[in-house]
């Protein structure tokens, strides 16, 4: 499951202009309001975590797709290869990290 949340700024409003208002993602069904902590902290709000299935300890990933557009997107960790970084299917657990097939094929050799 992936939870979306955008923070966007508001543009500019000039004398005659329309007011200014939120722009959020397309198609997403719910959204609220939080503040931002002084340490840079975000609360998820209970809706949120318990909708998604989210415990505390849940590892989760967070991207700025388009820093013009301030966005983020938050969304549960998956596993990834610890070399490449790729999502792949087939990774195998090594020292509490993970390694795909094509890496796995390459340090062990032919």
């Amino acid at each position: 499951m992936c939870a979306l949340l955008f923070f966007r700024g508001l543009r500019e409003v000039g004398v005659g202009q329309p007011a200014p208002t939120r722009d959020y993602a397309k198609g997403a069904k719910h959204m609220s309001t939080t503040k931002m902590d002084d340490l840079g902290r975000i609360l998820l709000p209970r809706e949120v975590r318990e909708a998604l299935e989210w415990d505390e300890g849940t590892q989760l990933e967070i991207g700025w797709p388009d820093p013009v557009a301030k966005s983020v997107v938050i969304r549960q960790a998956r596993p990834r290869c610890s070399l490449c970084r790729k999502n792949s299917e087939g990774l195998t657990s090594v020292d509490g990290g993970w390694v795909c097939p094509d890496c796995r094929a390459a340090l062990t050799g032919p």
